[in-house]
């Protein structure tokens, strides 16, 4: 391979002049024209700045403004929230005592109410109790009711001091519920004398207010044994309970 030098030389000088007139015909007013733009874009950026720094000193100024106009409205609504906190504590001190008070007259109120609707009720269930109870006794065979209520008597009669002192055709009379068959004073005979130790004069009548059962009236003492005596004590009891509520 042959290199013609010539022709080399030629073309090397071609480039070094080339590259001077790009040099001196374009790069150097270039390089001109950057530094123009470089010195605008300076001033422009240097202006902004100036301009920023402003607009931060203003900003500063404002946000201190807003800080002490936030200070001041806080300490505004600090004093109305605790004028308002101070109100609200004794409105409610004095609604908690006009409650308290309303609430006792309330319930002093309610507790009479109640005790009366106690003792209303009470009453009622008591005389529908004693209703109830004088039908169920009704249903039950009357022979063995009476044969309850004279064991009931002749065992008080024989706790009674006047029984000790008891002589034989001394009066007494039996009052029954119901009219009593033969076999029945008989009976009331035989109980009665083995309860005082001796034979009593017995007279017999009978009360239908006694309801079942039986009363002995002695000379100077009574026994009571019979369904209206023990009906009323339950009622009275009943009644003294609820009044005692």
């Amino acid at each position: 391979m042959n290199i013609d030098w010539s022709s080399l030389a030629l073309q090397t000088i071609n480039v070094v002049v080339l590259l001077w007139l790009l040099w001196r015909l374009l790069y150097k007013p270039l390089r001109g024209i950057v530094a123009e733009r470089r010195a605008a874009v300076t001033q422009t950026l240097d202006a902004a700045q100036a301009a920023k720094d402003q607009a931060e000193a203003a900003r500063a100024a404002l946000e201190q403004q807003r800080t002490a106009l936030d200070a001041s409205r806080a300490q505004v609504l600090a004093d109305a929230h605790k004028q308002a906190e101070d109100e609200r504590a004794h409105v409610q001190q004095q609604a908690a005592q006009e409650a308290d008070a309303q609430r006792k007259t309330l319930q002093a109120a309610l507790e009479r109410e109640r005790r009366e609707a106690t003792v209303a009720v009470t009453a009622e269930a008591s005389a529908l109790a004693v209703t109830i109870a004088g039908r169920l006794l009704a249903q039950l065979p009357a022979a063995t009711v009476f044969e309850a209520f004279l064991d009931r008597a002749c065992a008080e009669l024989a706790r009674l001091p006047e029984a000790q002192g008891f002589a034989a055709g001394d009066d007494v009379e039996c009052v029954s519920a119901q009219p009593l068959t033969e076999a029945d004073e008989a009976r009331v005979r035989q109980r009665l004398a083995a309860a005082l130790g001796a034979a009593p004069a017995l007279r017999f009548r009978t009360d239908a207010a006694l309801l079942a059962g039986l009363e002995l009236h002695l000379p100077h003492a009574q026994v009571r044994s019979h369904w209206a005596r023990d009906l009323a004590r339950v009622l009275d009891a009943l009644q003294r309970d609820a009044r005692a509520v």
